[in-house]
């Protein structure tokens, strides 16, 4: 058997935009205004690469994060219609610490194993059920590698208005990875369920100063 790793990318969309947050699902220890720590993976190699990816998924925030002091968190729903997208940003990482970054999203000491030629060619598959991120889904490939991402099983669920801190932590994400202005960034936002109606435009502005 070859001891040669593989890769594949792991296409985040909410707090994990912000690299220095994404390492502590890697690396361990607690993300800035965070509540909780993350226990990292067992290879704790960063990320061969990142890169933008735009995601054709409605993005919206539901549940009560206890590590976001009880503040909805970000999911993606059912594929749009095209006339809106989710900005991500993607990381190129080994398919053993992805399976353990998904452990750690769905709060579980269970060993998660994955089959992901088959859910690359069936498109998504149900990990868990009930699990907030029990659902795995592929979104393509690139540059060789297929991409990937989790998310809830249903797109029924309460939303939820996120906390400043989880906010920060996006806005820094996008910042970082789109070089987006404050006035893009905000205008993006507010338009999300569980933002909208919650913040205004002029509000978001407020939590990057």
């Amino acid at each position: 058997m070859s001891n040669e790793k593989q890769y594949v990318w792991y296409a985040s969309y909410g707090s994990n935009l912000l690299e220095s947050r994404f390492r502590c699902y890697l690396l361990g220890g607690r993300p800035e205004g965070a509540l909780r720590s993350c226990r990292g993976c067992s290879d704790r190699s960063l990320p061969l690469s990142s890169k933008p990816v735009d995601i054709n998924r409605q993005l919206y925030f539901a549940r009560e994060s206890q590590t976001w002091a009880g503040g909805g968190v970000a999911f993606i729903g059912k594929p749009t219609n095209g006339s809106s997208k989710t900005y991500g940003r993607m990381f190129l990482i080994t398919e053993g610490q992805f399976c353990e970054v998904m452990a750690q999203e769905m709060d579980t000491d269970e060993k998660i194993r994955i089959d992901f030629d088959r859910i690359e060619t069936k498109g998504s598959d149900l990990l868990k059920e009930n699990a907030w991120y029990g659902r795995i889904l592929c979104l393509g490939r690139h540059d060789g590698f297929p991409i990937f991402t989790f998310t809830f099983e249903k797109d029924e669920q309460l939303l939820r208005k996120p906390g400043h801190a989880y906010l920060r932590t996006i806005i820094k994400g996008l910042k970082e990875t789109y070089k987006f202005g404050n006035e893009e960034i905000a205008t993006y936002l507010a338009a999300q369920p569980g933002i909208s109606g919650n913040y205004t435009v002029s509000e978001l502005k407020e939590l990057m100063n």
